[in-house]
This record gives structure tokens, C-alpha cells and sequence, in this order.
């Protein structure tokens, strides 16, 4: 059931579904400590932090950043003229 958890956990961390899944963690194990649960937490977010760090050469987006036009930074930005219209 613990590697299920820790699975799924992993899981919600990577599909960024992670603020519905500490909360359901968190209600659901009010019998412990805040302290410990904040622990497995954590320990959860650095393996797999950890792992994509390890495996993708330092990028902690496990690779999905690596697409077509991705692959140097923009050098310019032009705002958009409608956007600045309605700001004002």
C-alpha cells in the first residue's frame, strides 16, 4: 500500500496535479504529525526532482521542454497591441 502511495504521489507530482494530492494526503492523515507528513512530502518531491535531474542532465522537466523552438531562449518579445489598449 506505502509504494502505492508513493507511486501515485510521484505520479500527481509530475502530472501537476499536486495541490489536490496534499490536500487529500493532509485530510486524510490528520492522525499524525504535520511535521512527519511533510517529510514523506518533501522526501517524495526530492526523489523526483532527484531523478530528473539525473537522468535528463539537469533538467527537472523530465524531458518535455525538449520540443521544436524550445531549444534556445527568445532574444526579443513584441507585446501585443490589443493588450496594451485594454490596459489602458
Amino acid at each position: 500500500m506505502l509504494c502505492g502511495l508513493v507511486l501515485f504521489a510521484a505520479y500527481a507530482a509530475v502530472a501537476n496535479d499536486s495541490i489536490q494530492t496534499l490536500g487529500t494526503f493532509i485530510a486524510s492523515n490528520q492522525d499524525r504529525k504535520w511535521w512527519v507528513l511533510w517529510i514523506f512530502i518533501g522526501g517524495i518531491f526530492l526523489i523526483t526532482v532527484g531523478y530528473s535531474w539525473l537522468n535528463y542532465s539537469g533538467d527537472v522537466s523530465h524531458g518535455r521542454l525538449l520540443s521544436k523552438g524550445f531549444d534556445k531562449a527568445p532574444s526579443e518579445f513584441h507585446f501585443c497591441k490589443l493588450q496594451l489598449l485594454y490596459f489602458y
